[in-house]
């Protein structure tokens, strides 16, 4: 089954750059990690499916910041992996892109999530706007147990523990 794991830590605490080394290291860049422990390890280094979701990239005044940051990385994905777009819904788009990643590849998926809390931890103190950002990433998080037979791995970084932000429902546990 899918293995999710979590990463809170303060800003400037290496979370990208070891999210970055994960990215690699599940392309199958074996070169990168030449004269390092991992390479002596018995791994066949075949690449899989990564889908990196860096939400770091924007100050999230309002949600079109959110849907243009998500929109151009499902847009992104269709074309890396053949996907035809059937529907303007990001969620439906992300479960699509999921599936047809798995299915191009035969490999389930890894995706890996920067700074997941981003676009809210801004919107702290605005109920209304925390609640609409809430619940557009709760939607779009969804597809991590929906799809979990398609799904390797999800590794999560943020400043936030996520079950008070409950953008998680399925995952909390």
């Amino acid at each position: 089954g899918s293995q999710y794991y979590f990463l809170g830590r303060p800003r400037r605490f290496g979370k990208s750059l070891f999210l970055s080394t994960l990215k690699c290291f599940f392309e199958g860049k074996r070169e990168l990690f030449k004269g390092l422990y991992i390479d002596t390890v018995d791994w066949d280094w075949q690449p899989y499916p990564v889908l990196y979701m860096d939400l770091n990239v924007e100050k999230y005044k309002d949600r079109v910041d959110l849907r243009a940051v998500v929109s151009n990385m499902l847009d992104r994905w269709e074309k890396e992996y053949g996907v035809t777009r059937t529907s303007d819904n990001v969620s439906k788009r992300f479960s699509n892109i999921i599936r047809g990643a798995y299915e191009t590849t035969g490999k389930r998926v890894v995706i890996l999530v920067d700074e997941y809390d981003k676009p809210l931890v801004g919107h702290l103190s605005d109920k209304d706007g925390f609640e609409r950002f809430r619940s557009d990433l709760a939607a779009f998080y969804a597809n991590f147990k929906s799809c979990a037979d398609f799904i390797e791995l999800v590794f999560i970084t943020g400043v936030s523990r996520f079950g008070k932000l409950s953008v998680f429902s399925g995952l909390n546990n």
